[in-house]
């Protein structure tokens, strides 16, 4: 992300977009809010390489953690 930030800002525009779709309101706020979904594309760049057998595993972790981190509750990193 830091080596190439314009690609990342650029992706992260991308994703944003693709994904409205995917949001709810909770409580007359949009969920996931910017900050949230920020982390989640951060999450998912550092889980990644993983293989098609550890995709139903690797999403419920990182649903897991991210439940955990938006809760503000003491999470250790994936990997």
């Amino acid at each position: 992300m830091s080596e190439m930030p314009q690609e990342w800002e650029e992706r992260i525009k991308i994703w944003s977009k693709v994904n409205t779709m995917h949001k709810r309101k909770v409580q007359d706020l949009w969920a996931p809010d910017r900050n949230d979904e920020y982390f989640l594309y951060q999450t998912l760049l550092g889980a990644f390489p993983f293989s098609d057998r550890e995709y139903p595993l690797m999403k419920e972790r990182i649903r897991q953690y991210l439940i955990k981190a938006v809760r503000g509750q003491k999470c250790t990193p994936l990997g």
